[in-house]
């Protein structure tokens, strides 16, 4: 199997050093772009340049404005995730055991050096990355779809959680103000038992849709559980969530959802809430809108309603 070209950034202030490296390299037949950097700085200089195409960093731990472990422990932070083979004069075995702990890939000394040594480390650290890099992708797609609802596609209680709870935080921080709805549909009980859970299972992906489509980009839409839905609304006010809050209600009973030859409608109670200072925890925003919610099931449903009682949603609107 041919082996792609690797980019190795060189970073060495010894010119004979790097010459004998590169050397070493055309020989074994490793197809290779060579950089060389002779201090840190221009190590970090040369890495953004790069645009992060660099593959693999050599490394000495001993150059004009770094020395010993530190220099690993700051190219580290350039480099991020690229991996690093520390080629150094260092014969110490506290200091390899060290660049180990902190994430080397290996440590070759340069009174040992061997070209057959120094290709077959290269071809090891390359090989290693790539199953991290496969194992980090597989952690991330997995940790994703922790955080997403299997029916509708849209994020799940779980991260509503989070988010509820960082919104607070902020809020508590800096007095940032956010507001909540809570999205439930109208006797979906009902339309479960006259059409059939598949035709409610399409219902629910129809609503999803629906409420994403209405919302800005720093807006997030989850699924709570069963036919309830929640919307987070960053840097918002209670006035221009309860707006939010009117279009998608009109949305979703504007929608006719087809599912085997038939057209269903349905219809969505909202309850309100934004950040306040009287709440002491983030339980309690979230049970404000609970609340507004409730009240608007228990009068006309197809509403919605603010946990601000005091104030008519006439006010809202005229406004």
């Amino acid at each position: 199997m041919t082996r792609p070209k690797l980019d190795i950034l060189m970073v060495e202030d010894s010119n004979f050093d790097f010459r004998w490296v590169a050397k070493e390299l055309d020989e074994g037949r490793i197809d290779f772009s060579m950089h060389h950097a002779e201090t840190l700085e221009d190590a970090g200089r040369m890495y953004r340049k790069c645009g992060g195409r660099i593959d693999l960093v050599l490394l000495d731990l001993n150059l004009p404005d770094s020395m010993g472990i530190d220099t690993l422990r700051d190219m580290l932070d350039i480099s991020g995730n690229i991996p690093i083979l520390v080629l150094t004069g260092d014969d110490c075995d506290e200091t390899a055991i060290a660049a180990a702990d902190l994430g080397a890939q290996d440590y070759l000394v340069k009174d040992h050096k061997s070209g057959a040594l120094l290709r077959k480390a290269i071809l090891f650290a390359m090989s290693r990355q790539r199953v991290t890099d496969e194992l980090r992708k597989n952690v991330d797609i997995l940790a994703r779809a922790n955080q997403l609802d299997a029916m509708t596609g849209i994020y799940n209680r779980r991260k509503f959680d989070e988010e509820l709870l960082s919104s607070w935080e902020v809020f508590k921080q800096c007095g940032e103000v956010s507001t909540l709805l809570l999205i439930d549909l109208d006797h979906f009980h009902d339309i479960n038992e006259k059409y059939g859970h598949l035709a409610g299972d399409a219902i629910l992906r129809s609503t999803a849709v629906t409420i994403a489509s209405r919302l800005r980009q720093q807006d997030c839409v989850f699924r709570y559980g069963g036919e309830e839905f929640c919307v987070l609304l960053p840097k918002t006010s209670l006035r221009e969530g309860w707006r939010l809050a009117e279009k998608i209600r009109l949305c979703i009973e504007d929608d006719r959802v087809r599912f085997d030859h038939q057209t269903i409608r349905v219809t969505s109670s909202i309850g309100v809430a934004s950040t306040e200072p009287t709440y002491s925890c983030a339980d309690d925003f979230f049970r404000a809108a609970d609340q507004a919610l409730y009240r608007a099931k228990s009068t006309t449903r197809n509403l919605v309603v603010t946990s601000d009682s005091m104030e008519p949603l006439e006010s809202l609107i005229a406004r």
